[in-house]
């Protein structure tokens, strides 16, 4: 794949072309594809977040990714990994300074939409999420608590 078809395909929140392109990605970082295209690189960090590609979002952001760009989805690196249960992406985009406030297209916080996808869309790892933002700091009243499910409850409970 190019790099402008693949940058069509982020553009588009189309995340599945990053599933298996980790060297795909690092040859157009080494051959200075994103230079000047920071949309693209900062949907590329999406994408990896996406996918749970930890060491991924951190070569991005070593190359000039911003970590609560790419929302093109209407969603940040940090709501996709959080909701998508990947405890480790989410812990390495908190220490980069994620907002855990930041609002997603539906006006949810990554907490807040971790805790609808735990309970609409479940995942293995959402609840360990749920655990560390909250651990982390994340404003639990957006939250929807209470919530009806009794172990999610016993983590928002202020």
């Amino acid at each position: 794949m190019d790099f402008q078809s693949y940058r069509s395909q982020l553009m588009h929140g189309d995340f599945s072309a990053l599933e298996s392109a980790h060297g795909l990605v690092t040859a157009w970082l080494d051959d200075g594809a994103f230079k000047d295209d920071q949309d693209a690189i900062d949907e590329a960090l999406s994408c990896a977040a996406f996918n749970g590609q930890t060491e991924l979002v951190s070569l991005l952001r070593a190359h000039g990714a911003q970590v609560d760009g790419g929302q093109a989805t209407g969603m940040t690196g940090l709501h996709w990994a959080s909701n998508r249960g990947h405890l480790h992406t989410v812990r390495a985009l908190v220490d980069a300074g994620a907002d855990m406030e930041a609002l997603n297209n539906y006006g949810g916080t990554v907490l807040g939409c971790t805790v609808w996808c735990l309970l609409n869309q479940p995942m293995p790892g959402q609840i360990d999420v749920v655990r560390y933002l909250v651990s982390a700091g994340a404003d639990r009243s957006k939250a929807g608590y209470p919530t009806g499910n009794d172990q999610l409850d016993g983590i928002l409970a202020p």
